[in-house]
């Protein structure tokens, strides 16, 4: 028999249900993803997932043994690869296997729940809050490069699975090294998943025991699986030192005022809110005062949800019941303070601290039900009340869809964008023409509505411009003051005087495209040149 760490039972998912009520869950987490997110086929690959792309054409095993940007990540490299060869450089492609992989994280979520809760309807109802969930808007809706977060996550959440499963003695003396390998595949596929090591430590000694089994030779046999784990740290460092260049021109640890409030919004407020636009975070996160984003007054506020959200996690640490509950308070505060010493915490990142946020926010709901329940006294109203967790949930789901509907407006904006600039560069450089230079002038970073936005050109251009063009010379980004710029440039873009843009607008050998806001992209003449200098 297999007991949890309060000495309680515990039933290994899939064993004593049918496992038509699993596939069950299975297609409900899966259906969710495809309602919410059907309308992102229209989307198309945009910023740096031009520069995969463009290091994939080089050839899979050059593009394995390098860093792109500041991390190495060979596991995830593997896997676009892997779909680049399955179904092309089809946008539609790569984000119908992102739907899936939400769906397959909500599961995974559902999965996890199994093994640490004792409601089992909890577990199903946190794998929904996942796939609900608008927080990491910026990996969901993002071809290619979501495909690599969403798999961290997967690959990270499976991790947690296993070393419940191997500390209850389900995998032999073989589970250590299967939970190291998944773990050292989590952390190639991005860095910040490290965090699977202290937390699979955790499970370990938290999620129980088999019930025959002395306490000395559990703590025996748990400290050896943990042998493992340690070799994979010590691959993580080797790998930090090999590619230590280029690490050191990505964000270096430190933890300021502005990665705290990063903490707090997108680790906290947007995650347990389930909503993704910075104007409604911020709005829930001050309490609707709305105070500005960089005053002294917004701090209070940050260093008031520190407070309590530390107090609040010390209290069920010490009085939970529930083992489960331990390693998901865990699981949450360990990722969230590393990711945000780490660096400063992105939308995309909010995909591992949902997982732990939604079940706890399930079995919170579960136990206030159940509370209510005991103090009714007809059995009509007690059942009523064991309905309210799944109406909590509905409404938390369909209070993140429009945070939805405006990140899939701003992804297919950003998409559009996307295929209007590789139409332009391809029409204007025929092939055969001759080597041509390209100058784009106002290429905007970013997407931006209702607090949500989408990553357009602030990397990859010069890749794209190449996929679509082979034969260019040379690529410049420049910027021009008119109304219509942008409020943020791609990286690397300079300022550029009108003269010596008209210069190269009547060179023959150059091709110049203009952004205009909100959605214009048009190869620029003398004549529009003319009508923007008159402004």
């Amino acid at each position: 028999m297999i007991m949890d760490g309060a000495g309680e039972p515990i039933d290994r998912p899939g064993t004593g249900r049918s496992r038509a009520a699993v596939l069950a869950a299975l297609g409900s987490h899966m259906a969710l993803s495809a309602a919410i997110y059907w309308p992102t086929l229209h989307l198309a690959f945009v910023s740096e997932t031009w520069t995969y792309l463009a290091r994939l054409r080089v050839g899979i095993w050059p593009t394995l043994t390098t860093s792109i940007g500041y991390n190495y990540q060979p596991v995830a490299i593997a896997w676009i690869a892997l779909i680049r060869a399955c179904f092309g450089e089809n946008a539609a492609a790569f984000q119908a296997v992102n739907i899936a992989q939400v769906g397959l994280l909500g599961h995974l979520t559902y999965q996890l729940g199994r093994r640490l809760l004792p409601d089992a309807r909890s577990a199903w109802l946190g794998g929904l809050l996942v796939i609900g969930n608008a927080a990491f808007y910026e990996a969901s809706y993002w071809p290619l490069a979501g495909n690599m977060h969403l798999l961290g996550a997967i690959l990270y959440v499976l991790a947690v699975i296993v070393s419940c499963d191997a500390a209850r003695g389900r995998f032999g003396a073989g589970g250590s090294w299967l939970l190291a390998l998944i773990v050292l595949a989590a952390i190639f596929t991005h860095p910040a998943m490290v965090t699977a090591v202290p937390v699979c430590a955790l499970t370990l000694f938290l999620a129980g025991g088999r019930l025959e089994e002395r306490p000395a030779d559990a703590l025996a046999r748990k400290l050896k699986m943990l042998l493992p784990l340690v070799g994979v740290v010590v691959l993580f460092g080797i790998s930090r030192l090999v590619f230590a260049t280029a690490i050191a021109s990505g964000p270096q640890p430190g933890l300021d005022s502005m990665r705290a409030y990063w903490l707090v919004s997108r680790g906290l407020v947007a995650v347990f809110s389930l909503r993704g636009s910075h104007d409604v975070v911020h709005g829930l996160m001050t309490f609707g005062t709305n105070v500005g984003f960089d005053t002294v007054q917004v701090w209070v506020f940050v260093a008031g949800w520190l407070v309590v959200a530390g107090a609040a996690a010390a209290i069920c640490l010490w009085r939970a019941r529930t083992p489960g509950l331990r390693v998901l308070i865990a699981f949450l505060a360990i990722h969230l303070v590393a990711v945000a010493i780490a660096s400063a915490m992105s939308s995309r990142e909010s995909h591992v601290p949902a997982v732990p946020a939604a079940l706890l926010t399930a079995w919170a709901l579960h136990i206030a039900a159940g509370r209510l329940a005991a103090r009714v006294s007809t059995a009509q109203s007690r059942l009523v009340c064991r309905q309210l967790p799944a109406v909590g949930i509905l409404l938390l789901i369909a209070w993140a869809q429009r945070d939805h509907a405006t990140s899939a407006e701003v992804h297919i904006r950003a998409a559009n964008l996307s295929r209007t600039l590789v139409e332009l560069v391809k029409v204007q450089s025929p092939p055969g023409f001759g080597p041509l230079d390209l100058t784009l002038i106002n290429m905007p970073a970013y997407t931006i509505e209702r607090g949500i936005g989408a990553i357009t050109f602030a990397n990859g251009l010069e890749a794209l411009a190449r996929i679509a063009a082979p034969g260019l010379a040379s690529i410049q980004l420049v910027r021009i003051p008119i109304p219509s710029a942008p409020a943020d440039f791609a990286n690397r873009t300079v300022p550029i005087e009108l003269e010596a843009l008209r210069a190269q607008v009547l060179d023959p050998s150059r091709v110049v495209v203009l952004f205009e806001k909100p959605t214009t992209l048009t190869a620029l003449s003398p004549e529009i040149l003319d009508r923007l200098a008159s402004r």
